[in-house]
Formats: C-alpha cells, sequence, structure tokens
C-alpha cells in the first residue's frame, strides 16, 4: 500500500450545506449555533457529482483474481462509517499509513465531511471500493500544495482491506484513479510514496507504470524503533505538459 496521508480539505463551498436554528435571528447567534451536516441535502450531492466531472467517475464493476466483483465508485457521504473503520484496522495493523492509532480522531462526522468537501473541490477524487455491502477499500487524489504554481500534481493514496490484498482490487483502484487524472487538463503528474521493503506494492506500481525519483532515508519511524526508507515514485499523466528531458 502507500504510505498514505490525510487531509482535511477546506473549501469556499463550505457553508453551502450547514442548518441554521431560526430561535435567534442575531448574525452572532446563528454563526454560534451554525452547524455542519454533510447528509442534510442527497438531491444536493447529486447534482454535485453531476456537474463537477472532477470529483466524480463513472461506476465500474471489476473482476478479482477469485473472481468474485467488486463496484468501485465515487465515495458518499453514506460511506463515512464503513470508511473510517477500515481506516482504524490498516492503522492498527502497522503496514504502511503514516498515523498511529491515537493519531487518528477523525470521527464520522469529520470523514463524512472529508467527502463531501471533496466533491466540491475540483483538484480532489475519493473513491471507494464495495463487494456486495462491504466496503473494501478507498483511493484517493489530493494536490500536495493547493496553490497555483503546484495543482498540476498531486499524491495518490491507497487503503485495501486485509482480506482483499492480493486479489488484484490495488491494481484496480490504482488504475481507476490514473486513468481519470489522465482525462483532467489540469494534472500533469501523479505520485506516491512507498516503504522500501514493499516489494508486491513496489512491482504493482512500477507495471502501471510508476518510475521511482527519489528516496527519502529514515523518512518513516516505525513501532519498533527502527527506520524506514521511503521511495517517492511519480508517472506522468500528460504526454504534451512537459517538455522532452522535463521531469
Amino acid at each position: 500500500m502507500c504510505v498514505s496521508r490525510y487531509y482535511r480539505i477546506p473549501h469556499p463551498f463550505y457553508h453551502m450545506n450547514r442548518n441554521v436554528t431560526r430561535d435567534n435571528h442575531t448574525r452572532s447567534n446563528r454563526e454560534e449555533r451554525t452547524v455542519f451536516n454533510p447528509y442534510h441535502n442527497v438531491e444536493m450531492q447529486r447534482h454535485i457529482l453531476w456537474r463537477t466531472t472532477m470529483a466524480y467517475i463513472q461506476p465500474g464493476v471489476y473482476e478479482m483474481k477469485n473472481g468474485e466483483s467488486v463496484k468501485i465508485r465515487t465515495a458518499h457521504t453514506s460511506d463515512a462509517t464503513e470508511m473510517r473503520k477500515l481506516t482504524k484496522e490498516v492503522i492498527k495493523e502497522d503496514v504502511g499509513l503514516i498515523l498511529t492509532e491515537d493519531e487518528y480522531t477523525f470521527t464520522v462526522r469529520e470523514q463524512a465531511q472529508r467527502v463531501y468537501n471533496s466533491l466540491y473541490s475540483p483538484y480532489h477524487l475519493l473513491i471507494t471500493a464495495l463487494h456486495g455491502g462491504t466496503l473494501c477499500g478507498i483511493a484517493s487524489f489530493e494536490p500536495e500544495q493547493p496553490i497555483k504554481k503546484m495543482r498540476h500534481h498531486g499524491h495518490i493514496g491507497l487503503i485495501v482491506a486485509k482480506p482483499y490484498r492480493s486479489l488484484g482490487l490495488g491494481r484496480h483502484l490504482m488504475e481507476t484513479i490514473v486513468d481519470w487524472a489522465k482525462k483532467q487538463e489540469t494534472i500533469n503528474k501523479v505520485s506516491l510514496e512507498v516503504l522500501t521493503n514493499n516489494e508486491p506494492a513496489i512491482a504493482l506500481y512500477l507495471n502501471i507504470g510508476f518510475e521511482p525519483v527519489g528516496c527519502f532515508h529514515n523518512h518513516i519511524l516505525q513501532s519498533d524503533g527502527t527506520y524506514a526508507d521511503v521511495y517517492r515514485m511519480e508517472l506522468i499523466t500528460s504526454t504534451t505538459a512537459f517538455q522532452p528531458g522535463d521531469k
């Protein structure tokens, strides 16, 4: 798996879907009592998915190596509980995520807000994989720096539930993100970070088309007190954005 990162995504449209109590009409009290509710307006979410092409993928069904099918689609706020549960399970395994159990403090509400905000953002994508009714994978794309001179490239994060590893699900999620990025005129490069001893993941990323561009030495402090190196790998998604020799 990628050495994944989790961010809260601020966005100017944050206030569009908030409920305001009406027992006091003064501005200050309204602001104090204003509460974000990501579940409030499902029709608004559907409208966002319809009009915000960068935050949306067409749902697809893919076959895993065991012959069973998995559905990959844009994350919904209703996925928040299962997304939080899966993230906590993978963090507990201590197999690649940079957060520790005590540092992952996201509530279900905050996870739902993260999903909701990503639907508005023209620079983010958050997708989930579902096997029947089980959420078994999460993948994300977000700019490393949301500033004008650096928005053309970003970072991929990946989480796969333990029972679904080595079944090709990680590849399906990664290829879905990469295919989406290739269709975006504003994205020219995607990157990821992976522990140098994670040979299966490195082999997968190389096969998809990523290339190692650097190594961060002693970059991750592991639970046993030792330090691990991390490769940075990148994939160019636009064949016309860079001149020959540019990286």
